[in-house]
């Protein structure tokens, strides 16, 4: 994400982690409180997990005006 675009505010992103423990690679699921889900396996699926669900469209205040 380029700096510059979000200059002057703080995004959010709040989701649920759930882990399947005992497994390798790691494996789980993401959930946003919208109920909207991204399941992955693997570290590097769960970085790509986040940055679907940062892309899906933001929730109504989740754009917020940062302190000065």
């Amino acid at each position: 994400m380029d700096d510059a675009a979000t200059e002057g505010r703080k995004l959010e992103l709040t989701v649920q982690l759930q882990l399947e423990l005992g497994r390798e690679p790691v494996r789980g699921l993401l959930r946003m409180e919208d109920g909207t889900e991204e399941r992955f396996v693997g570290w590097l699926g769960f970085v790509e997990a986040l940055k679907r669900l940062r892309e899906a469209d933001p929730a109504p205040g989740s754009e917020r005006e940062e302190p000065r």
